[in-house]
């Protein structure tokens, strides 16, 4: 179709077909261990900091915030050099490295626990560390879109990347309990210490099982065909000129500041703004964590599906502007009811829904970078993260000058603009047809 990016079944190759049954699910499980291990030492921090660090007094409210922002600062400054790296490199190397540095700076967050002495000197230890473990955590989920860009069949790649990300929701829904756990058993600082060689374990069951697959590009960048030489010679800025991932890319930056409302202010919404106790309100957001995760897996898995049964990939965008609009509807009822059964269920659809476009999104900003498909989808998380910043910062401000149902409204009119910008990526021009013109 003139280089149209709609894609007939006639145009699958034959093994692709009969792959829709057959997912590297090795690969993927490793793909899935790594998103849940990643945030669960993220989130692991907040944790540390609500039930230890600040009710011993060891640090204010204030710098455990600092903290924290350190590492989401500089996981979304280096998310654009991670996924550059990933293309250069190749996945599997970037991820050996997101790996082993993970766990070192997450042990190190336990070093600095154990011999920093607070208040200062445990401040700018945690500081150091979180922020270095951000730099090394950036390449995550750049690369692991890129693996599954070039080991997954192509009609089951928005269902792998939603089944990672998913993944991510299931680690932050058991970062509570599970580093809880750790840290009544053995004291936080060894907490950390614990995680760090968990992770690290991982990252070296990463590079055992893969070493088997290099040849098939996980070791190296994509190979460089005759026809495709121009293409690498270019700089990966000239992906900016990309229309289409830079819609997605706005898109994403509005489903992140979605995202990021809940994970950062769910808990406390639900026990100071709703009054549902503690105990409940933890409950609650774990059920919003749980409830987000299952939309992730459903999407892509769905957005496969359609896709394949349409003969179209624009019915991956079909899904995500649903799960966009399912995810506004839902949230209005949601801040419109007041039982707490409503509340819940109505919030845990919202995302749940919102969760629906994950994997067709990622699936397609990939494929939007053709060959430099790491890069494209370091541009695509920084959006998302870049939303993801703001959100945790302005939602207060906001409740203070209109209140708490206003300041979490504004996310209707966000997943609103976010359809806005899918149906800009729909009508722009396929990446294939950028690339033919060097």
């Amino acid at each position: 179709m003139n280089g149209e990016l709609e894609m007939k079944k006639s145009s699958y190759p034959e093994q692709s077909v009969s792959a829709l049954r057959h997912m590297p699910w090795g690969l993927v499980a490793l793909l899935l261990a790594y998103s849940f291990v990643s945030w669960l030492n993220r989130v692991s921090m907040s944790v540390a900091g609500t039930e230890k660090i600040i009710p011993e007094g060891v640090l204010s409210e204030t710098q455990m915030g600092d903290i924290y922002s350190a590492l989401v600062l500089t996981y979304t400054v280096f998310m654009l050099p991670g996924g550059w790296f990933a293309d250069r490199a190749g996945p599997r190397l970037a991820l050996i490295l997101m790996g082993l540095g993970s766990a070192v700076f997450a042990a190190m967050t336990g070093v600095a626990g154990q011999f920093l002495v607070p208040t200062t000197g445990l401040y700018v230890g945690l500081l150091a560390a979180r922020g270095l473990m951000g730099v090394f955590t950036a390449p995550i989920y750049p690369a692991s879109a890129w693996v599954v860009s070039l080991e997954v069949p192509e009609n089951r790649r928005a269902e792998a990347n939603g089944l990672i990300m998913g993944a991510a929701l299931l680690g932050i829904a058991a970062a509570p309990f599970a580093f809880g756990f750790l840290m009544d058993w053995l004291r936080w600082p060894v907490a950390f210490v614990v995680m760090g060689g968990i992770t690290a374990a991982l990252a070296v069951a990463w590079m055992l099982v893969t070493s088997r697959r290099s040849l098939r590009g996980l070791d190296a960048p994509t190979v460089i065909s005759a026809g495709t030489r121009n293409q690498h010679r270019s700089p990966w800025w000239d992906l900016l000129r990309n229309r289409r991932l830079l819609f997605l890319t706005a898109a994403y930056a509005f489903i992140g500041y979605y995202e990021n409302l809940f994970f950062f202010w769910s808990q406390y919404y639900f026990k100071d703004v709703m009054h549902y106790g503690k105990e409940t309100s933890r409950v609650y957001s774990t059920v919003l964590y749980v409830a987000m995760a299952l939309g992730m897996f459903t999407g892509g898995l769905l957005a496969d599906r359609v896709s394949y049964a349409t003969d179209s990939r624009r019915a991956r965008l079909l899904v995500a502007v649903c799960g966009l609009l399912g995810g506004a509807a839902f949230l209005s009822v949601g801040l419109a009811v007041t039982q707490p059964h409503l509340v819940v269920a109505s919030l845990s659809l919202a995302l749940a829904a919102v969760g629906l476009c994950e994997g067709p999104l990622w699936a397609m900003a990939v494929e939007s970078g053709g060959r430099r498909g790491g890069t494209a989808a370091g541009i695509f998380n920084t959006g998302g993260n870049f939303g993801g910043i703001f959100s945790p910062a302005i939602t207060p401000r906001l409740a203070v000058a209109v209140g708490w149902t206003s300041a979490v409204a504004v996310s209707v009119g966000g997943c609103l603009v976010g359809v806005v910008f899918l149906a800009f990526a729909s009508s722009s021009k396929p990446f294939v047809e950028y690339q033919n013109t060097e």
